[in-house]
């Protein structure tokens, strides 16, 4: 009895408390395919048999899963998302429709509340969001969702940024929320038209970074690493570019990913950098990575002479054509 007790309280000061969802499923018209539940590193699976199927799953967390329908002979699983509690689900799949969302009845609040978001969906799809926001803006729904469409490169981080603000107090304290403000705040800061925000680290002979040094000039921010090969490719184009118009008015930083000041300071050298260089020494944690809303290697960023982010992630054989466009620019004024 006292190795029960033991283990029992190690057990619960663990935290691993498992709930059981119980899913009976129907998909009439499917002669063979697999139905995976996944997520927080579970999977669990169960075949179609006789157009049923059912699958017990042990969570340790409610949240949302991704529900998956592999059919023989598809490249791509078909995929919709699950909000997994304790209790009862039964699902029916449309054999005739397999990308319309399942038919799901259920006791769970937030699953009907999913089941509210899929069933309203005819507007395309930022119109729609934002309807179920002003809706439901207290439903983990909204913010799982505005988490889910905030993943990449914002078009129009305002639109989202107003999405958030409609939020209730409680929905932000979730994970899903405070992702997607994450998100949002970094593509406000990199948006077209925002002001270059300040670079962090120093230069090569130990000074803090000035942007106001840029002021008049078109400057590419390039990120880069001295130990990231496919990059340092990109140098013989940016050499050339500098040594024809810097003299015209470009600018190039080098903002680097690095560790080590002793090889950073070598890359420049041994390759003939010769623009402006900055570092903070953090490696992958750098915090102009995080400033500045990007995680690739390499990645160009225009600013124009006021300061302002002209474009964002451009590609290397392009920025010529921004410069041209800022000598167009300069001879009109």
């Amino acid at each position: 009895m006292r190795h029960f007790i033991l283990i029992f309280g190690l057990y619960s000061l663990s935290g691993c408390f498992y709930t059981d969802s119980h899913i009976n499923g129907r998909a009439h018209g499917i002669d063979s395919a697999v139905v995976e539940i996944s997520g927080h590193d579970k999977l669990w699976d169960a075949n179609i048999v006789a157009g049923k199927f059912k699958i017990n799953p042990k969570i340790e967390k409610a949240d949302f899963y991704k529900l998956r329908i592999l059919l023989n002979g598809h490249d791509r699983p078909i995929e919709h998302g699950i909000y997994l509690d304790e209790g009862r689900y039964d699902i029916t799949i449309d054999s005739s429709n397999l990308k319309s969302y399942p038919k799901v009845v259920t006791d769970v609040k937030i699953q009907n509340e999913l089941n509210k978001y899929y069933k309203e969906k005819s507007l395309k799809d930022k119109q729609h969001l934002k309807v179920f926001i002003k809706s439901h803006p207290s439903s983990l729904v909204s913010a799982y969702f505005l988490d889910q469409e905030t993943r990449g490169i914002l078009e129009n981080p305002k639109h989202y940024d107003t999405l958030y603000t409609m939020l209730d107090s409680e929905v932000k304290k979730s994970d899903y929320a405070k992702n997607a403000k994450h998100r949002i705040e970094g593509s406000l800061r990199t948006m077209i038209g925002a002001e270059m925000p300040d670079l962090k680290g120093q230069t090569p002979d130990g000074t803090s970074f000035n942007k106001n040094i840029l002021k008049g000039k078109l400057t590419v921010i390039a990120f880069w690493a001295s130990w990231y090969r496919p990059g340092i490719h990109d140098f013989y184009l940016l050499k050339t570019l500098y040594n024809d118009l810097h003299i015209k008015g470009l600018e190039i930083v080098g903002v680097a990913i690095d560790k080590h000041e002793d090889r950073w300071k070598k890359a420049i050298a041994d390759n003939q950098l010769n623009w402006l260089h900055v570092s903070d020494f953090k490696g992958a944690y750098s915090e102009n990575f995080e400033i500045y809303n990007t995680n690739k290697l390499p990645t160009y960023i225009i600013v124009g002479p006021d300061l302002r982010i002209v474009d964002f992630d451009v590609p290397v054989e392009s920025i010529r054509l921004y410069f041209n466009d800022f000598l167009r620019q300069s001879s009109i004024e």
